[in-house]
């Protein structure tokens, strides 16, 4: 087992290093200085990898991101991702689209459904999404599912079956809810 000793390059004091440990918010950025400043004190490698329990490829990984690149280094890099399907501008007018009734687009159906969305979106905007997909759309918007009850579920239980049979065809409707009751 090689203990490798990296050194900093970077003109930084062990005082700076520790004024910058207690600023940072960020809890990897803050085990990364803990890191440096490990190995600025004069620790191998593989002893900051034992202080911190992390690898020591990891530890020499942030060390030399360090040297090339200062603090920012130090930093994530922001990673991509796969890009949405529609662009702020269509989500801005799907948002408004469900503000208005389906009907007024021609639907028979009085309450935006997942499936009555998806099509409209197809039509509209050209472009396909699941039905699963859409439901995270409510979401985003702000919408959450309520499925209303014609009587209450301990009114007389007698009725119980006769009521749930009733709630199960009853429609779910998508709502949108304030900000200020969500859970």
């Amino acid at each position: 087992m090689v203990n490798i000793k990296l050194e900093i390059t970077q003109n930084i004091s062990g005082r700076d290093l520790e004024i910058l440990y207690k600023r940072e918010k960020d809890p990897r950025v803050k085990e990364r200085l803990l890191m440096v400043t490990h190995t600025k004190e004069g620790h191998t490698t593989r002893e900051v990898s034992k202080i911190v329990r992390k690898s020591y490829v990891s530890v020499s990984k942030w060390i030399n991101r360090f040297n090339k690149n200062g603090i920012e280094g130090l930093k994530n890099i922001p990673k991509s991702g796969k890009p949405p399907k529609m662009g702020n501008e269509q989500f801005q007018r799907l948002k408004m689209d469900l503000k208005e009734s389906p009907t007024k687009y021609g639907y028979k159906e009085p309450f935006w459904t997942p499936k009555l969305l998806k099509i409209h979106i197809r039509q509209h905007y050209i472009v396909g999404y699941t039905e699963r997909h859409v439901q995270r759309l409510f979401h985003k918007f702000g919408y959450v599912l309520i499925k209303p009850r014609p009587m209450h579920y301990r009114r007389d239980p007698s009725q119980k079956g006769e009521f749930s049979e009733a709630l199960k065809k009853t429609p779910r409707v998508w709502a949108r809810m304030d900000t200020d009751h969500r859970g």
